[in-house]
Parts: C-alpha cells; structure tokens; sequence
C-alpha cells in the first residue's frame, strides 16, 4: 500500500445504502483506527529474504522490496497503528536477520507466533539455523507454528522436550532425523498439535499419546526407504480417529504378520497419500477402510517378471473397485479429466496418472504428485519438497483427485502398457471431457482413448503427439473408431520444424497425419474436429510451405480454417 491515492471507493463495500451511495469516497484520513488496522491485517505479506538486512543500515532496502511494510512510512499516524498492532507482526523467520526478529518478537508481545529457522532447508550450513536457539528457549511457549531445519543424523530439539500449551503445528526438516533413544515420545507434549510433518526421518514413534489426537500427518522419508513393524503401526493408527490426512512416503508398514490384522477404520480421511515400495503400499491399502477421500498412490521397484506382482495388481484391482464404488451414483463425482505422464528411461520407467473430478479447461495442467525420485525432463525432484497439502496447516483445498503413479524396474513396453490399460480399466473415466498426454524416451506410448469415449479436449505434447493422432485414426474392434466426440486438439509445444521428416518416405508426416484426420473424421460423419490449437500458426504454414516443396497452396482449406493461436504461455520447445 502506497500514500499516493488519497481516496478510495466504497461502491464495493457491503454496506446498506452501497447500492444507492455508488461511487462514493471517503478520504483515507478519516478511516478509523480499526478499519486502518484491519486493512494492514489483509495486506500483510512477509517475505524473509529481503529483510535480512540490518533495520539501521545506511542504504535502505528499495521501497517495493519492504512488502507490507510500506505501511510503516506513509505517515506518522499510520506508523504508529502498525507498530502497536501486535497482530501484524507474528510471522517470524530467522532469516529477516537478529534485528528484525527482535523487532517481530517485541512488537507481537504477547500473542501467539509463527517460527521458522530457514528459507532453504537443502542448505545444510544455514546460518541461520542456530539463531533459533535462544529464541526457542525464550518465546516456544507462545508458538502456534514451528518450522525447524535440524543438523543430519540428528535428534529433536531439546527445547521441544517440554508441554507446549499453544502449538497447533510442527514441521521438521532433517537428514536421518533420529528418534530412537531419544525422550520425544515421553517428554513432547502439544495439547492442541492438530498437523505434523517429518521430513525425513528413520523412524517415528506412532504409540505417542499426541499421535492419536492429530488431524493430518506427514512421514516422508527421503533418505533410504525403511519400514514400521506391523504391531507398531496398525494399532497407533487405529487410535488417530480424527485424521483428516495422512502422508506415508517409503515409511510403511512391513508385511512380517501382517496378514492376520483387522481393517483399519478412518472415518474423517479426506486425503490419502501413499509412497513406497509396491508390496508395502498395495498391502496397507488392503488394510484400511476409507470413504471418499483424494487419493494419491505411488508404487516403486514394480518388477512385471515377479510371480507375486500379478497378485498385488489384482489386490490393487480389488481395491480401485471398492474405492471406486464409494463414488458410485453421484454424477457430480465423476472424473472430468485426465493426465498421462509416461517415461520410458531403461533402468526405470514410470507413469503418472493424474485424474480429476472437477470440471476444467483445456490448457489443464495438474498438480505434480510423482515420487521425488523420479526425473522429469532429466531433473530429479526437489529432496526437500514437502507436499503443498501437508505444509504449515490443514487449511488447503482439496478436489478430490486421484494420482497413481507405477515405478518399474526394467520392463518391456509391451507390459507397461497391458499394465496402465487394466488401471484405467478400474477407473470411471466416462465422463472425461480433456486429455492431457506427455512423456518422454518412450517409441510406444499408452494413449487411453478406449477409456474415454467422450473426450472433448485432448492436448498432446511431443513426442506423444504422432502416438495420439495415430490413435485417433486407429479402428478398434468391430471397426469401431475413438474419440468421436473430439472438438478440439491443443499440440502447444511442436516447433514449426517438427512438421518436416528427415527422410524423403516420411516428409511432413504430422501434416499428413492431421489433413487425413480431418478428412476421415468428415467424411465418415463424426464429430468434426472444430479447431486445432498451435503456437504461431504463421510460423507453422511456412514451415510447411519450406518444407514441402511448394505445397503452401496446396493446404487444405480445412486445416487453415481450423488452426488457431495457441490460447495458453507454452513455450515452443
């Protein structure tokens, strides 16, 4: 917030006599103190790293770089009203630097508090990281929320050691974080701690008392996958019967007598996520009893050529169709999307499937739920990520969503794909409208147009797009042919050289493929296929003009009628 406009409009408020006052102003001097104090309380927007300077240094930060803070040097009065408003001052993190975190720890007196000790919990040598000792020991009894980084191969806290009358929250980011033979179990005690997230820790003590009373929880261990013993995990779980969400990545039950355990009932799970080794994951699911929750599976070390993974698949089958049934009769629960994300590396393939029961638009692109230890255009994911849904508090949305992500080990192409088009198979995707299709080092591609006969939206990125209008042309049994309700086809990332072959049998192949898909479609009554999104059409036409020795006017009306600008910030690749 700026001092330069002096007035502003209350035609939008919700007062009584709004709609016969319209276009009325009030001089900002004349708001009173609590209306002032409560816009401050909107505006706020703490960013640590540009405060991590000395309030007294001799060269100020720049003007747009104080955030919030601007309201503290528009007047006198207005400075005054934030600095004795301890509301606005409760959002602290050591990197602000010791001046400000004193400022922030003085001004917020005796209200509760938000803590973090980092901004970047991969840098091991954070120098801030030990600044939060003495400030633990002096205000922890009037944090809500604690973020910590910890050393690695570390133990909690000592000052977390202790009854907390006031944290809700606590995140912990670590390397082999210990808490074998250490007191947390005992000593920890947060009556009113509703989330936990570890990050990564070797083991946790379920059994707890605190456990039981937690709404969401998150054990994500990055390091080396490990496992709970089954007697150590079922029970603790049963007892957490107002768990709204729950996050286990690779820090599963083990199987070892397993087999004789009673289903466990979480009646309030909204979000499930799961990440670990097959048998572990499929195993725990056979076990629980949920409704309608947002699901995401991953499974790991999938091995085709494995006598036993054929039975975990049709336990996993079983499940999909119990889970699947909870939805069943509510038409406003199908699924609206879909996403495939395929990788075909040799040592370890995976796919990635995103589906969604909200209704959204073409240029869709979902939230990414992959195993960390995947690799996406060849980055791993970040180590240190913490799903968005399991961070700082319970509060954000959910859709209701379902991901499955499948991890190989070396497989043939031939079994990926029997193995995605039995999934699908358990999945009502009828009502799917848009297709979103990616993948990479893949010569075949599981392209799932059987699954959706009513697809509207298919937006297809290399090298998926040649496998996808291969499909469309395809018949399938009974001479049946796919997709006949395709009105539109997004290609956002093809640069205009894709267009041509490199050899002289294959020349302009994706035109070919696209002219003929037009042609049949209206030729044999379907749906025609209304408009053909790219980036740069301009630039395409004279690729193909280039390339196809003077065939510029050869192009088919059709197809310059229905390409259209690419509607979406895609970059050409």
């Amino acid at each position: 917030m700026s001092d330069s406009p002096r007035y502003l409009d209350y035609s939008r408020s919700g007062s009584r006599d709004s709609e016969d006052r319209a276009g009325f102003t009030t001089p900002i001097r004349r708001f009173t103190a609590e209306v002032l104090v409560q816009i401050f309380l909107w505006s706020v927007v703490v960013d640590p790293v540009h405060l991590a300077a000395p309030r007294d240094s001799p060269r100020p930060l720049p003007r747009d770089l104080y955030g919030w803070l601007n309201v503290t040097h528009v007047c006198r009065r207005w400075r005054r009203l934030a600095i004795d408003t301890p509301a606005l001052w409760t959002d602290i993190h050591t990197t602000m630097g010791q001046s400000w975190v004193d400022a922030f720890l003085t001004r917020s007196k005796n209200l509760t508090v938000s803590f973090s000790n980092f901004i970047n919990p991969s840098v091991v040598q954070d120098p801030y990281r030990l600044m939060a000792d003495p400030i633990l020991a002096e205000h922890i009894q009037r944090m809500h929320a604690i973020t910590l980084l910890q050393p690695k191969y570390g133990k909690p806290h000592d000052d977390l050691m202790q009854t907390l009358p006031a944290l809700e929250s606590l995140t912990i980011f670590s390397q082999f974080l210990m808490f074998n033979n250490t007191s947390f179990a005992d000593d920890f005690h947060a009556p009113r701690l509703q989330h936990l997230a570890i990050l990564s820790p070797q083991n946790f003590p379920l059994h707890a008392s605190f456990v039981a009373h937690l709404s969401s929880l998150c054990l994500a261990n990055r390091s080396t996958p490990g496992h709970i013993e089954p007697g150590a995990f079922y029970e603790p779980l049963r007892r957490m019967y107002r768990l709204e969400r729950l996050c286990l990545e690779d820090l599963l039950a083990g199987l070892n007598n397993a087999t004789d355990i009673e289903p466990v009932e979480l009646p309030h799970l909204r979000l499930l996520r799961l990440h670990g080794k097959c048998d572990q994951v499929v195993g725990l699911l056979s076990k629980l009893s949920i409704g309608r929750v947002e699901l995401d599976i991953a499974c790991t070390n999938i091995d085709l050529t494995a006598g036993t993974t054929q039975t975990l698949m049709d336990n996993m089958s079983k499940f999909l169709q119990k889970y699947n049934a909870t939805f069943a009769g509510d038409p406003g629960l199908t699924f609206k999307a879909l996403s495939v994300i395929q990788c075909a590396e040799i040592d370890k393939p995976w796919v990635s499937i995103h589906a969604e029961r909200q209704d959204v638009g073409p240029d869709w692109d979902p939230a990414w739920r992959a195993p960390y230890r995947v690799k996406l255009d060849g980055q791993q994911l970040p180590q240190w990520q913490i799903d968005p849904r399991f961070q700082d508090s319970i509060s954000a949305p959910l859709s209701g969503s379902f991901n499955f992500s499948l991890v190989f080990k070396k497989a043939e192409p031939k079994a990926v794909l029997e193995a995605l088009d039995r999934l699908l198979g358990q999945l009502p995707l009828l009502d799917v409208r848009v297709l979103r299709l990616e993948g990479q080092h893949a010569s075949a591609f599981f392209i799932p147009l059987p699954h959706v006969p009513r697809v509207r939206h298919i937006r297809a990125y290399p090298p998926t797009v040649a496998h996808c209008l291969a499909a469309l042309a395809y018949r399938g049994e009974g001479d049946v042919r796919f997709a006949m309700e395709l009105a539109e086809l997004s290609l956002p990332q093809i640069p205009p050289i894709a267009w041509v072959g490199d050899t002289e049998t294959s020349k302009d192949p994706l035109y070919k493929q696209i002219c003929e898909l037009l042609e049949t479609r209206i030729t044999e009554g379907m749906e025609p296929i209304r408009t053909i999104f790219l980036q740069h059409p301009a630039l395409h036409f004279r690729s193909l003009f280039r390339g196809s020795d003077g065939a510029w006017f050869g192009l088919p009306e059709t197809l310059r009628r229905v390409v259209k600008e690419e509607s979406t910030s895609d970059d050409i690749a």
